[in-house]
């Protein structure tokens, strides 16, 4: 497992919350099943009552697929948490190679975790000043999605150009137009997020990062 040592044991804990959260669903779906055989509702209630659980059901099984992926992997993660105020990231150690996941709530884990994962597939690569470049507004619509499959409230909650109370609702124009704490964008064009780099889409002289590289196992610097 390359998750540092000393945050095998919080991993274990956050990795069986999500588990937790996830089986609940399941239960939830059976009962309803279950009820709707013996009092036979049409199919089309039965979708009424289900609601969006089928949804979050899958969404948290992909996010313990990720949660597998990184402990699995060559790439070493490790967890911190966010002071007061304070957002969640992913950040690059450039002395050690190590790739820390940092957030407050377990919600908030799943959506940092999620962009762990996409750098493990390649879409979110590292700045030489530890950083991430090369995400856009459908890496953050994937981790808000699967923040949303742990926690709907902690997604309808925030502040945008519009409520997100499904997993439909939550568009690259509803990522753009999230605010902070302190009423900035950090997802619109410009913003402090840098999730409109055009290094995504045209690599040039002035596109430095790093990457993570299948062969060696480990963090490339890309010039």
């Amino acid at each position: 497992m390359e998750i540092e040592e000393g945050n095998l044991k919080e991993w274990v804990n956050l990795k069986q919350e999500i588990e937790r959260q996830r089986d609940n669903l399941q239960t939830d779906i059976n009962k309803l099943n279950a009820k709707a055989r013996v009092k036979g509702w049409s199919s089309e209630k039965l979708a009424v009552k289900i609601g969006n659980k089928a949804e979050r059901l899958a969404s948290l099984n992909s996010s313990i697929v990720t949660m597998e992926t990184l402990e699995t992997s060559s790439q070493v993660y490790s967890l911190s948490h966010t002071a007061d105020g304070e957002n969640g990231g992913v950040t690059l150690n450039t002395n050690t190679n190590v790739i820390d996941i940092k957030f407050g709530s377990t919600a908030n884990f799943v959506h940092e975790m999620t962009h762990a994962g996409q750098f493990e597939t390649g879409d979110v690569a590292f700045l030489n000043t530890g950083m991430t470049i090369l995400q856009d507004v459908y890496e953050e619509m994937a981790a808000y999605k699967a923040q949303f499959g742990y926690s709907p409230s902690s997604v309808s909650g925030l502040t945008s150009t519009s409520v997100a109370n499904s997993f439909s609702e939550i568009t690259p124009a509803w990522v753009q137009g999230l605010k902070d704490a302190t009423g900035s964008m950090p997802y619109a064009e410009g913003g402090s997020a840098n999730t409109a780099d055009t290094c995504k889409y045209q690599f040039n002289e002035s596109c430095s990062y790093s990457s993570i590289s299948v062969e060696s196992g480990g963090i490339q610097t890309i010039t």
